[in-house]
């Protein structure tokens, strides 16, 4: 085994490990020949492929072999364009940075025509062909010869590490273009077509904002370009709690960002884009819609429209 370090900052170092024989297991859990468990690259959890659980044993399970050097960018949470900008397209970087050998890029299954489009165009920055990738479906588990494993550089949720200089600027070099376009100052992010943690009367809120001058914003029908620059562009991003907040990346400084989410009783708030705001130098406030406990989170928000109208009144004095 044997480790090499590239992209160092003041307060951030990246590393790549090589091991002889590793298994990479779904999504990203990474198992040495010996059966350790690599937990520096778990992004969210402990043993989130769940390989410790008593019933679980690889060798009892199906397996390819690849004979080469593969290299592992896949993670958990890849289907979230949160985790897939900020912890998996970055480490080809890394990996281009390194330079490191290597005859395959694991990246498990992309579905997503985000997902394809995105790296795609990381893959055209950083001269890497798409023939490179090696895509599994399923809880796929793949012994290589040699596993090339980058670190995950961005782990909010995790520690307190920072958010290094060249990732903001190796991601807006991918996706902000020199080209011009004419977005609004003022947006909301709806999501009414999310899953999971809808606002309930959006409509009524859409129409307050409306009046106020917002533009009404459904980022997953946008081409990534186009998302880049509404948030480059906007001077005050409202939304609810989710993973287009993620294009915080590419805010400038004093940007306002308003959150809309469930507050939780007797307990510190989630925030992961508090936390981010602060790392663009932007300015956050959140509106709590309720008091929840956390297995209540992802459930959908009822706005109180009269409370959101005189909190943007309040925040407009305070900004003024």
């Amino acid at each position: 085994m044997s480790i090499r370090h590239t992209l160092a900052e003041s307060e951030s170092m990246q590393w790549i490990i090589t091991i002889p024989h590793g298994i990479v297991v779904g999504d990203g859990g990474i198992v040495t020949n010996d059966g350790l468990i690599f937990e520096d690259t778990e992004t969210y959890q402990k043993d989130q492929q769940n390989l410790l659980v008593g019933y679980r044993n690889l060798a009892d399970d199906p397996s390819d072999f690849f004979d080469g050097k593969l290299v592992v960018i896949t993670s958990p949470g890849q289907e979230n364009w949160y985790h897939w900008l900020l912890q998996v397209l970055p480490r080809l970087k890394i990996i281009a940075e390194s330079g490191i050998t290597y005859d395959k890029i694991y990246v498990s299954s992309i579905p997503y025509a985000w997902q394809q489009e995105s790296l795609r165009i990381v893959l055209e920055k950083l001269n890497i062909p798409l023939s490179a990738i090696l895509t599994a479906q399923g809880d796929s588990i793949i012994q290589a010869k040699e596993l090339i494993v980058p670190s995950v550089p961005f782990v909010p949720s995790k520690d307190r590490r920072t958010l290094p200089n060249w990732l903001t600027t190796f991601i807006h070099d991918c996706f902000l273009s020199d080209t011009h376009l004419d977005t609004p100052q003022k947006i909301y992010i709806a999501r009414s077509n999310a899953a999971i943690r809808r606002i309930s009367n959006e409509e009524k809120l859409a129409q307050l904002l409306k009046e106020k001058g917002f533009a009404i914003v459904h980022l997953e029908k946008m081409p990534i370009f186009e998302q880049a620059h509404y948030f480059n562009q906007a001077s005050i991003i409202i939304g609810p709690h989710g993973s287009g907040f993620a294009n915080l990346i590419f805010s400038k400084p004093n940007t306002s960002i308003i959150e809309i989410d469930h507050g939780l009783i007797g307990q510190e708030q989630r925030s992961f884009y508090k936390r981010m705001s602060k790392l663009m130098n932007c300015n956050y406030y959140p509106f709590y819609v309720d008091e929840t406990t956390e297995e209540h989170l992802e459930a959908d928000l009822l706005v109180d429209i009269n409370a959101f109208a005189q909190f943007l009144d309040a925040f407009r004095k305070t900004a003024n």
